[in-house]
């Protein structure tokens, strides 16, 4: 029922106020009004409101974990994209070198055929030059051999003086040949 604390807070309260040790004034009779709603609260309210607040709490933490779930999700995938990101970018080296091997090898083949291409025109024209060279020798000793034939001839002319001369012609036209 009533408990013996109130009954001697009360007992207590009359006593002050009977024998006005407390008087009664605007500033104390708001500080009694919140005291009454305090202790109302404790008694009748408090219940609710910790029930309120347990609530409240409950749903900071789930935002909390929620958050915490997000952030640890955003980790793992921001280190799939980086593990994902590095592969890729050591499959981009390996196909930047396999590429630059095809590359080179190209070239190589490229640079193989211009130069097959360039001994056989070399070739061409060295053969030209030799069957000109080859042309020019027969010519010349063709016409050699007419002189020397001619000299030869000659040399049974009775004429001193003639054969003095066709000597000095085929001497000098032999010495001016190279």
């Amino acid at each position: 029922m009533i408990s013996k604390n109130f009954i001697i807070f009360f007992l207590f309260s009359v006593i002050i106020l009977s024998k006005e040790i407390l008087v009664f004034n605007e500033e104390l009779l708001i500080l009694f009004a919140f005291l009454i709603f305090l202790l109302f609260l404790r008694n009748y309210i408090s219940y609710n409101i910790s029930k309120e607040l347990d609530s409240r709490s409950l749903k900071i933490k789930e935002d909390f974990d929620f958050f915490r779930n997000m952030q640890k999700k955003t980790f793992t995938y921001s280190i799939d994209y980086h593990t994902k990101q590095k592969f890729l970018n050591t499959e981009i080296i390996q196909i930047l070198k396999n590429l630059k091997e095809s590359i080179l090898l190209i070239l190589s083949a490229y640079n193989n055929k211009h130069i097959k291409i360039f001994n056989n025109q070399l070739d061409d024209k060295l053969k030209k030059i030799i069957s000109h060279y080859m042309k020019l020798k027969s010519v010349l000793q063709n016409k050699i051999s007419c002189n020397v034939f001619i000299f030869l001839k000659f040399q049974y002319v009775k004429n001193k003086k003639m054969r003095k001369l066709i000597f000095k012609r085929s001497t000098l036209f032999l010495s001016n040949i190279k």
